[in-house]
Formats: structure tokens, C-alpha cells, sequence
């Protein structure tokens, strides 16, 4: 049980890390070109989405981890 415990924070440390990643490239992207109205679904989708996919993993590990 230990060790798929372990395997699961690690992949979960992973996808934060890309998902922060993504969230600045894009955030980069944005900025470069605000101009385009077509990057409001970019936007809505690495601000709100991301967000709360981060906030379920971490209440789904800390219930895990108890």
C-alpha cells in the first residue's frame, strides 16, 4: 500500500509541475497576444479549470494519506 501511495504522490507531483508549466506558458502566450478575443476560452480554461483539478488531487491525496 506504501509503495502505490508513494507512486501516486510522485505522478501527482509530476502533473502539478506540468500543469504550473502549462498555466505560465500560456499565461505567457496571453499576455503576448492579448489582442485576440480567442484566447478568453485559453484563459477561462487554465484559471478556472486547472485550479480545480489541482484542488481535487490534493483533497483526493490528503483524504488518501488518513
Amino acid at each position: 500500500m506504501i509503495v502505490v501511495g508513494m507512486n501516486l504522490a510522485i505522478i501527482t507531483t509530476l502533473f502539478i509541475v506540468i500543469s504550473l508549466g502549462l498555466w505560465i506558458l500560456t499565461e505567457m502566450y496571453i499576455y503576448k497576444s492579448e489582442k485576440n478575443s480567442e484566447n478568453k476560452n485559453v484563459w477561462l480554461i487554465v484559471n478556472v479549470i486547472l485550479p480545480i483539478m489541482g484542488f481535487v488531487i490534493y483533497m483526493f491525496l490528503k483524504k488518501g494519506r488518513n
